[in-house]
Order: structure tokens, then C-alpha cells, then sequence
């Protein structure tokens, strides 16, 4: 005995790619029996799909999920009563109590056997008129308990079911006679007259088989999906909700985390349970101030060749935004901050105060100096893989954040209301390693460390990376980004890593730049950052995704096709953003900012123009015709 479980699907209609898997294997390969789960606390919206299953003239058996919820809330299914309406056998179960598993698997092997599925339902009389006459013209010759289901499907004129029929220009035009007969008679188009008489008909087994206990009543389910779900608010709601989850896990809660992951944990260290943290704080400041005007004065001297006799200027850099002001100091406050670092000495070190605990990097760079490592293994493991893993590590706590947050979203049933919103908007579109990581960045760190200079292979220093292995690379590719704003090669270089594991780009970064983001900001623009996190959102995937295309495409040309079509959706994208952006900031190209217009526009033709399925996927399928 074999099963195969198809993807989960509440239609026939080929408008997604599962859809279209689902329904070429029903109609090609026919197994002998179909077993419907269905979820009992939605009985509407999974017996349409039903309805479609009966009339392929395959035996089904309906397994009726989520039972112990439906009698929790009070609610009772007549299967008795259901199983006559649909015309197979009808079974209870509850998958999260395995409760009627095994009766429904030996009913779907039973009619395997010994069942036959015969479709109770029927149309209005007009649907029924058309739809005899289409058996008669155009699939007479099919075996009798498919000729319902063709007829249906040409009757909503399905553009498969057509190709497959290849039927001749009369019988097309007979049939479309009927048809738009028929959609003159009932003033709609031919798709929404079956979907609307499938869901008039599913009214009424519902009625006769489904006591609610809140009958009349609305329920809270059904409060919260007039609002979340409506037409006018629905998007609006999704956006909030998004850029809360947003919100707490990469600005408040997600950030602090990530904060002390990557500047204690992985950095220097960090104040156990912040003991001591505010007294360091306040003498760093301290300290850090007086330096500054001390600086200053200093700078002063040295282009003036004397004192000043008065105020002089210093430099102060904002912490959080870099931004460098002038800031003017007198010499009484230059007094003062000769005695403040008189009085502190040294730097402030954050282990005189409070409990301090080590950083892993400093922790392990301490542990190969004891035992004497050599520079270029000592390099490797701290600069190499501590670097690269930590800079990734580094941002598991938001990414935790945010997965406890999507993850309760779907608990709660949001993102499947939020899933029916924007399905009219998908369909335009045609939609409905560790170990990697740790071996990449050794070789990250080998390429970028070590290169040919005039005296041969070597291990080169921080400075000398222009020299490096991965220069070289990253430097014959980097003028394909230049349009888009970081034509240089670390960048370039970066966004090749994230092919391995798009966390690869993190790392690579971490290790490309050892001043971290004030070397980074240094290197990008504002619109030429947005331009490398799009392009690198929405590239390629990793190796292990691309494996999975090549699995389920099971196609060498369709692979290499969807990673073309991903890079050149990230360029288009990463080019508008980078382009429009420097624009608006004074920096404008005209060549670049044009070619970013015709871009967008062509994507916008896209979203708007009229829609015809997107999604093409074809089978070879043999008919048997009965002489």
C-alpha cells in the first residue's frame, strides 16, 4: 500500500503552484481512494474542496478533524447526516488525541477496495442544462465517472483541462454557446456561477448536519474577523501589527538583547546583573569628556604653534549616530579636565568596577596567550571563527524575539485571517547549518588574511587586505554593484558569502570591517545601505534552499531559472531603492534614476494589469477514451 500526502489545499482551481500539484496527480495518476481531512470548526470553507473531490469518480472518505474542539464549544456534527449528503463515508477524528486515526485509515482502505463515490449535489437548472451538453459535445468519450468533473471544468472555461482536451473549433464553440447562455441567464461570469452554486449548496448541508450551540449568536472568532479582516481595515491593522512586532524586536526588547550578545558576550564582557554597570558608565563619561577638551587644546597647539589664550574649539562625536559637532571650551574647563584624568589615571576600566564578566574574545585570546598559540593561529580563532560565528550569534536574541512574536500571531489564528486579506493581492503574482557557517568563516578569514605581496604568500595585516585572496575575487566582480551604490569589494564579497548562509553575510562583514559600524557607516551612504540589505533580502537563498528548489523542481533549467529571476528581482529592487534614494538626497544620476523609473514602472504594469493565471505547471496526462 502506498500514501502519498499532497499539499494542503482548499481548492481544485489551479491558482497555486500546491493547487496545481494536488490536482495533476489526482486526475494523472487516480489513486484508488482519497481520504479529505477536513477541519470540523470550519465546515464552510473545507467542504468546498469536497465537493470538487466527488466528482473526479474517485472513492473518498471525509475525516472530520479537530472533533474535541467542535464538542468543546459545544457545537455537534451529524456525520451520519453528512456522509449522506456528500455521498461517502464521513469519519470523526481528533488528531491531537489520536481519537478515530485508525478508523479512518481502514475506511479509506475499505474504499479503496470496495467504495464508490457518487456526487449528490447538483447545480441550478441552467448550470445543469449546460453542463449536459458539454458531457454530450466534448467528453462523451471519457470514462463515465470523470465526465462530470471535465464538464464542470469546461464549463469554467479551466485553460488546462482545455490544452489537455485539445478539442476541435466546433465542439469549442458549441460549448461556449452554452456557456455564456447560461452566464446571460444569471448575469455573472462563468467561474463565479460554480464557485457561488458549490457554496449554496454547502449551505445547505451545513443546515442540515451542523447544530452550532452560539447559533444566531456572534462568537468572539467572529468580532475579531469583522475587523481584522475588513475590506477597508484589514491592511491597515496588518501593517500596525507588523510594525509592532518590528518594534519590540528590533528597537526595544530584541535590541537590548542583541546589545549584550554582541558588545558583552561576544565583545569585551559584561557587568554581571549590571552590578557596577552605572558607576562605569559615569566615570567613562567623565573620562571621556575631559579627554576630548584635552584633545582639543592639544590639537589647537599643534596647528597654531601656541596656547590659546582663550576659548578653543574641540571635536565630540555622537554615540549613537556618529555625527562629529564642534563644541567650544574654555581654559578653566581645560583645568578641569587635566584634574579629572589626573584623578582617574588611566582609562576607566570596566573590571575596577562592580562584577565584571570577561567576553568569550577576550576569554579565548587570553587562553592562547598563556599557552603561546602562534599570530596566525591565534588570528584564526579569535579575528577568524570567533569573529565570524559571534557577529551571527550576535543577533539570535532578535531573531528569538521575533519568532516568539510570529510564532504567537499564528497561535492565535492571526496570520491565517491576515493569509484570506491578502490572497486577491498574491494572486496577481501568481502566489496563493551551523556547521556551513563555522567552515565558511575559516575560509573567509583564510582569504582575507592572508594574499601575494612583493615578498611572496604571506599572512598580511589588517592594513594590507587590499592585498588579500578575497580582494582579488571580490574586486573582478564589485563593478556589478556599482549601480547600486557599494561597488567596493568587501560588500561584493559579502553578498557572495550569503549564498552559503544568508547569516554568512553578518559574519563576513564582522571580519571585513574589525572597526565595526563606524568603518561600515564610513563605506555605505544611507540609500546605498537600504540598496545592500534589499538586494541581499531578496536574492538567491542559501545553498540548502537552492537544493530544495532543485528537489521539488526536479528540473537543472527551472532551478537555474528561479535563482536568475530571485538575483535579478534583488538587482531591480536594490537599484530603485539606491538610485531614487540618492536622488532625494542631492546625489543625483540621470542615466541611474531613469533607469530605476522604467523599473518601477514595469513592476507596477505588473501588479495592475488584468490578471491571467500565473502559475503554469503542466503534467503529461494519457486518457483513456471508452469506444
Amino acid at each position: 500500500m502506498t500514501i502519498t500526502d499532497l499539499p494542503g489545499i482548499y481548492s481544485l482551481s489551479p491558482y497555486t503552484l500546491e493547487e496545481v500539484v494536488a490536482r495533476n496527480y489526482l486526475i494523472s495518476e487516480r489513486p484508488d481512494a482519497i481520504l479529505n481531512l477536513i477541519d470540523g470548526t470550519n465546515l464552510e470553507r473545507n467542504l468546498y474542496l469536497t465537493t470538487q473531490l466527488t466528482e473526479l469518480g474517485i472513492p473518498v472518505v471525509v475525516a472530520i478533524n479537530m472533533m474535541d474542539v467542535v464538542e468543546k464549544n459545544g457545537d455537534r456534527i451529524n456525520a451520519v447526516e453528512l456522509s449522506r449528503a456528500l455521498g461517502c463515508r464521513v469519519v470523526e477524528i481528533s488528531a491531537l488525541k489520536g481519537n478515530g486515526i485508525m478508523e479512518a485509515a481502514e475506511a479509506a482502505i475499505d474504499a479503496a477496495k470496495n467504495g464508490k463515490t457518487v456526487p449528490m449535489h447538483t447545480f441550478s437548472g441552467t448550470v445543469e442544462h449546460a453542463l449536459a451538453h458539454i458531457e454530450e459535445a466534448a467528453v462523451h468519450r471519457l470514462p463515465e465517472e470523470q465526465q462530470r468533473w471535465y464538464a464542470v471544468k469546461l464549463f469554467e472555461r479551466d485553460d488546462k483541462v482545455l490544452g489537455q482536451l485539445n478539442l476541435s473549433g466546433s465542439v469549442l464553440s458549441h460549448i461556449e454557446t452554452d456557456i455564456q447562455a447560461a452566464e446571460k441567464e444569471m448575469d455573472d461570469d462563468a467561474e463565479s456561477i460554480i464557485t457561488n452554486e458549490r457554496y449554496i449548496y454547502i449551505g445547505s448541508i451545513i443546515k442540515g448536519c451542523l447544530k452550532k450551540k452560539s447559533a444566531g449568536r456572534m462568537t468572539n472568532s467572529d468580532r475579531i474577523d469583522r475587523i481584522v479582516t475588513n475590506r477597508f481595515l484589514g491592511l491597515p491593522i496588518f501593517a500596525a501589527v507588523m510594525f509592532l512586532v518590528y518594534y519590540i524586536s528590533m528597537v526595544t526588547v530584541g535590541a537590548s538583547a542583541t546589545d549584550w550578545a554582541n558588545d558583552g558576550l561576544f565583545g569585551d564582557g559584561f557587568h554581571l546583573f549590571g552590578i557596577g554597570s552605572a558607576a562605569y558608565g559615569e566615570a567613562s563619561e567623565e573620562y571621556g569628556d575631559a579627554a576630548l577638551i584635552v584633545d582639543g587644546y592639544d590639537a589647537y597647539v599643534e596647528e597654531n604653534s601656541t596656547a590659546p589664550t582663550g576659548d578653543f574649539p574641540y571635536e565630540a562625536a555622537d554615540d549613537e549616530t556618529l555625527e562629529v559637532t564642534v563644541e567650544t571650551a574654555s581654559l578653566a574647563d581645560y583645568e578641569g579636565a587635566l584634574a579629572v584624568m589626573g584623578q582617574y589615571g588611566d582609562e576607566p576600566d570596566p573590571a575596577d568596577y562592580g562584577v565584571w564578566v570577561p567576553g568569550i574574545p577576550v576569554l579565548v585570546g587570553n587562553a592562547l596567550e598563556a599557552v603561546g598559540a602562534a599570530d596566525w593561529l591565534a588570528g584564526l580563532i579569535n579575528d577568524g571563527i570567533v569573529a565570524g560565528v559571534g557577529a551571527v550569534l550576535g543577533f539570535v536574541p532578535q531573531m528569538l524575539v521575533l519568532f516568539l512574536l510570529l510564532a504567537f500571531l499564528e497561535a492565535c489564528g492571526y496570520m491565517a485571517r491576515i493569509a484570506f486579506v491578502l490572497d486577491r493581492i498574491f494572486r496577481k503574482f501568481g502566489l496563493s547549518g551551523n556547521t556551513i557557517i563555522l567552515l565558511s568563516t575559516i575560509v573567509i578569514w583564510f582569504s582575507t588574511y592572508f594574499g601575494f605581496t612583493s615578498e611572496g604568500f604571506r599572512m598580511l595585516g589588517e592594513e594590507e587586505m587590499d592585498q588579500s585572496l578575497l580582494a582579488a575575487v571580490g574586486s573582478a566582480i564589485a563593478w556589478i554593484f556599482i549601480p547600486l551604490g557599494w561597488g567596493n569589494w568587501q560588500a561584493a564579497v559579502a553578498s557572495i558569502t550569503g549564498l552559503v548562509a544568508k547569516e554568512n553575510i553578518v559574519g563576513t562583514m564582522g571580519i571585513l570591517y574589525p572597526g565595526g559600524w563606524p568603518e561600515i557607516g564610513a563605506n555605505f551612504t544611507m540609500a546605498a545601505g537600504y540598496s545592500f540589505l534589499v538586494f541581499n533580502l531578496l536574492c538567491a537563498p542559501c545553498f540548502a534552499a537552492i537544493g530544495a528548489i532543485r528537489r521539488e523542481m526536479n528540473s537543472a533549467k527551472w532551478t537555474w531559472f528561479a535563482i536568475g529571476y530571485q538575483c535579478g528581482l534583488a538587482y531591480a529592487a536594490a537599484l530603485m531603492v539606491y538610485q531614487i534614494g540618492s536622488a532625494f538626497m542631492g546625489n543625483l544620476n540621470v542615466i541611474g534614476l531613469l533607469a530605476a523609473i522604467v523599473i518601477l514602472g514595469g513592476m507596477i504594469y505588473m501588479l495592475f494589469r488584468p490578471y491571467k493565471e500565473a502559475t503554469k505547471l503542466t503534467t503529461g496526462m494519457k486518457l483513456k477514451m471508452a469506444k
